[in-house]
C-alpha cells in the first residue's frame, strides 16, 4: 500500500520489519488508523518489539497502526523463554560489577540478539527507583549470550540497585538485585 512504508533487517536468523503508516498523505494522525497484513516467508513466532507483546507462532502479521506512528516485529526460529542475568550479589562502592546475560530459548539455541542494560539505583526518599542512565548500554548477545563489567563510582548511594536486561526484540526483561 502507497499508505505504508516498510523496511526489513536480518539479524542472525531472525528477522525485524517495521512497518510506518506514512505520512505523505498528510501529518502524523494517532486517528487515522491503518490496516495491514504481512505475509512471512515461513512460519516463525513473532513478537510485537515496541510493546513487548508476544503475537505467536504464524505466517501472516495482521495488525493496524496510526499514520506516523512505527511498529516494529520480530519474528524468529523459536520463542524466547526469558532473560537471565548472572553476577555478583553484592558489590562495594568503586568496585567493578561483571554481568553475564543469555537471552533463554523456549527450545533449542537462541540466536543473535541486542539486549539494553539499565540500571536504578537504591530507593530514594520519595519511594522512587531512578535510572542512572550513564550505566546504560546496548550489547550484541551472539548465540543469546553477552558479558559485560560496569565500573562503579566510589560515590554511588548504598543500597540495593537493580540492573535489568531487556532484550529488544522482544521486549522480555530479566532482572538482578545487587
Amino acid at each position: 500500500s502507497p499508505d505504508l512504508e516498510l523496511s526489513r533487517f536480518t539479524l542472525g536468523k531472525s528477522r525485524l520489519i517495521g512497518v510506518l503508516g506514512s505520512i505523505t498523505a498528510g501529518p502524523v494522525d494517532e486517528t487515522d488508523i491503518l490496516s495491514f497484513d504481512l505475509t512471512l516467508p515461513d512460519i516463525a513466532h513473532v513478537y510485537e518489539s515496541r510493546g513487548g507483546t508476544y503475537l505467536g507462532e504464524t505466517k501472516l502479521i495482521n495488525h493496524r497502526a496510526p499514520r506516523g506512528n512505527a511498529r516494529v516485529y520480530a519474528a524468529m526460529p523459536y520463542r524466547v523463554k526469558a532473560v537471565s542475568i548472572r553476577g555478583p550479589n553484592e558489590v562495594r562502592q568503586g568496585d567493578s560489577l561483571p554481568l553475564e546475560i543469555a537471552v533463554n530459548a523456549e527450545e533449542g539455541k537462541s540466536g543473535t540478539h541486542v539486549v539494553h542494560v539499565s540500571i536504578f539505583g537504591p530507593t530514594d526518599d520519595m519511594g522512587n527507583r531512578r535510572e542512572r542512565s550513564h550505566y546504560a548500554r546496548n550489547l550484541q548477545a551472539d548465540d543469546g549470550f553477552t558479558s559485560t563489567t560496569i565500573p562503579l563510582a566510589y560515590n554511588d548511594t548504598p543500597g540495593q540497585w537493580t540492573i535489568e536486561a531487556k532484550d529488544a526484540a522482544t521486549g522480555i526483561i530479566g532482572r538482578k538485585a545487587v
